[in-house]
């Protein structure tokens, strides 16, 4: 792939016609892809897959055997991984072909063959070998087929939907309901719509049965990704390379960005939690990155109530991350949560001093300016930005009185500082200063504005 890049549209052209002329030989063929997007070189006989070894199904072994040959000069770099232009340009046509052949595979060998039963314990032996690259190649293939589940999942669940009401109007129709039926003419408004039923059973029967047909597909697509999940996700979010453990928790948000209703649940949420305390920096990130790009989403935030409760403190921790780009990314997150935290639920107000105090601290200037820009939100915080919890009475009141809703806790000395609107414009300038700039003597100027309050 990596020397004649193919387009993915027409890698999944060519492996479809393969399918229809000999199965076991394409799905030799797509395992092997696999070794390909590991070690892109030339390839002896020895080192692909066979149509017997499909044959035979016995997966483990089968790798086994092949990474003994592989081993012996396999690459230390993982190419799909690499930031060169063609490996970036490899592994976008590689995810993307993954992608097709779960989505775009014809019903009947996505539902009538065993074509992808059989494929996930390849991926699952080879995701699990001990050659690092191979590991990465596999764990996106079957990563990129859960993503084309999904979208096949979606398309049924919403033609489910619109049959299902189909299916209730023609009910409706065929005068199954029939509560305002009188005890004397009631046998003879049954017989009636009985009759009626057995007139327009074809179509109500047309239509149940495709219901039928569409949930039990849903139900195999749902199973596929869950088996994947199972089988590869939870060993390769743990996996000892970094990157993989990363790309895990990339393709899980996803996932529950894509499928809300089946993956956005405790179980699925902890594993993000549980790799906010990963020993390389670059998982922390990660976790921070898809926790913050799922919490936008308003719907979901019900969802994480329970989640910030319990990693909340393990997130404040990170603010002062060895890392400096976790720990800005940290800062910015607890930033993002101010507007959420009615009632100290989250953020206590020492834990919030703490961090205003990193605006003023020798940190780099990233990690100060986004502790600047939490500073900044804390006095800025208008009244209407109370959380939706607040009472009526309470933010009525506030307005009568003609005092801010602080609705987050505050540094000692920001207390004592009138409100903004009425402050001095160089206490606006200087707080937004150390938002755009993280200048050195910040602290001192600060003193100076505050002097007389």
């Amino acid at each position: 792939m990596l020397h004649k890049p193919s387009s993915s549209p027409g890698l999944f052209t060519a492996w479809m016609s393969h399918v229809s002329i000999n199965g076991p030989e394409a799905m030799a063929a797509i395992v092997s892809l696999v070794i390909s997007a590991a070690r892109p070189v030339p390839f002896s006989r020895e080192q692909l897959v066979t149509s017997d070894m499909i044959i035979a199904n016995e997966p483990q072994e089968s790798v086994r055997d092949l990474c003994q040959v592989l081993a012996v000069d396999a690459p230390e770099k993982v190419v799909v991984l690499a930031k060169n232009t063609p490996s970036r340009r490899v592994r976008r046509t590689y995810e993307d072909f993954w992608r097709r052949v779960a989505s775009e595979t014809p019903d009947i060998v996505l539902y009538d063959t065993d074509c992808f039963e059989t494929l996930i314990p390849w991926l699952e032996s080879m995701s699990g070998s001990p050659i690092q690259t191979l590991r990465v190649s596999a764990t996106l293939a079957a990563y990129g087929r859960v993503d084309g589940f999904i979208k096949v999942g979606t398309q049924l669940r919403k033609q489910l939907a619109s049959i299902q009401r189909q299916l209730y109007t023609e009910k409706r129709r065929s005068g199954i309901s029939q509560r305002n039926d009188s005890a004397r003419g009631a046998k003879k408004r049954a017989a009636q719509g009985k009759d009626k039923k057995k007139e327009l059973s074809p179509k109500r029967k047309e239509l149940a049965n495709k219901v039928d047909e569409l949930t039990a597909k849903n139900s195999e697509l749902t199973e596929l990704s869950d088996k994947v999940y199972r089988s590869i996700f939870i060993g390769r979010y743990r996996d000892t390379y970094a990157n993989v453990r990363s790309m895990s928790l990339s393709a899980l948000g996803g996932w529950i960005m894509m499928f809300p209703d089946h993956v956005l649940d405790e179980t699925h949420n902890k594993c993000i939690g549980w790799l906010l305390s990963d020993k390389d920096a670059v998982v922390r990130k990660t976790s921070l990155e898809v926790l913050h790009r799922m919490l936008k989403k308003k719907e979901y935030f019900a969802n994480f109530e329970t989640f910030l409760q319990r990693f909340c403190d393990r997130i404040i921790d990170m603010a002062c991350d060895k890392d400096d780009t976790v720990a800005a990314n940290a800062i910015r997150f607890l930033n993002f949560l101010l507007p959420h935290n009615s009632n100290d639920k989250l953020l206590r107000p020492a834990q919030c001093e703490s961090i205003c105090d990193i605006a003023l601290e020798d940190h780099h200037r990233d990690v100060r300016r986004a502790a600047g820009e939490l500073l900044t939100t804390m006095v800025t915080m208008d009244i209407d930005d109370v959380p939706s919890s607040a009472s009526k009475r309470s933010r009525v009141q506030r307005k009568r009185n003609g005092k801010r809703a602080y609705t987050g806790p505050f540094n000692t000395i920001l207390r004592e500082i009138p409100p903004v609107e009425r402050a001095p414009e160089g206490i606006r300038e200087l707080l937004f200063a150390i938002v755009r700039n993280g200048d050195d003597g910040v602290d001192a100027a600060l003193v100076d504005a505050v002097w007389d309050y």
